[in-house]
């Protein structure tokens, strides 16, 4: 592939998993709960050399459901991948830092390539009061399948959101994101916002 294609590739890896937009909590669900997720952004990949994919919209939908004490489950779906993720509670606090782990696999439709994920983000959360929660998170995503001159690469992320709860139902989540591929530096941008409704 040329390396704006690798780019392009790229920016489409990143705009279809959760490395871009991690849209949820460092808190997991309480056992029952359910949580709807819809959220709006752009993303964009760049080559050392200059090559860019450009903006590439990014649209997703998620549903959450906590299944047990200090265990939910999540599914995601945007117009260039699907993923599931289990999201397992190390730390909770009601008020302060509570920590998370949210292991996935999750498949990029073969818009350039057909690309397998499998990544495991750590969520950190500082609640305030109100409920409103500041989300910080790092993510290592293997990306196996030829979406560049090999069949694997990993991709390193970050992000920081802000979950602000506008009522016992409703929040508002704006996030920016970075991400870095391994092998064949490939650097990626993002940001948008979710809309999150609990059930």
């Amino acid at each position: 592939m040329t390396r704006a294609v690798v780019a392009v590739a790229v920016g489409l890896a990143a705009s279809g998993c959760a490395t871009t937009l991690e849209s949820t909590s460092a808190r997991t669900l309480a056992p029952g709960a359910y949580e709807l997720t819809g959220a709006l952004g752009a993303t964009t990949a760049a080559l050392p050399d200059g090559d860019s994919s450009g903006a590439l919209p990014l649209i997703a939908i998620g549903v959450r459901r906590g299944v047990a004490d200090g265990v939910d489950v999540g599914a995601k779906l945007s117009p260039t991948g699907a993923q599931l993720d289990v999201k397992l509670q190390l730390r909770r606090a009601d008020r302060g830092w509570s920590l998370a782990v949210a292991p996935g696999a999750g498949y990029l439709f073969p818009v350039l390539a057909s690309v397998l994920t499998a990544e495991l983000p750590l969520l950190a959360g500082y609640t305030f009061a109100g409920g409103h929660e500041l989300v910080l998170a790092t993510t290592a995503t293997a990306l196996i399948g030829p979406y560049d001159r090999a069949d694997f690469d990993v991709m390193l992320g970050g992000s920081v959101g802000f979950a602000w709860r506008m009522s016992a139902r409703w929040k508002v989540m704006p996030e920016v994101t970075a991400t870095r591929t391994v092998r064949d530096p490939v650097w990626g941008a993002g940001g948008g916002i979710a809309l999150l409704r609990s059930l």
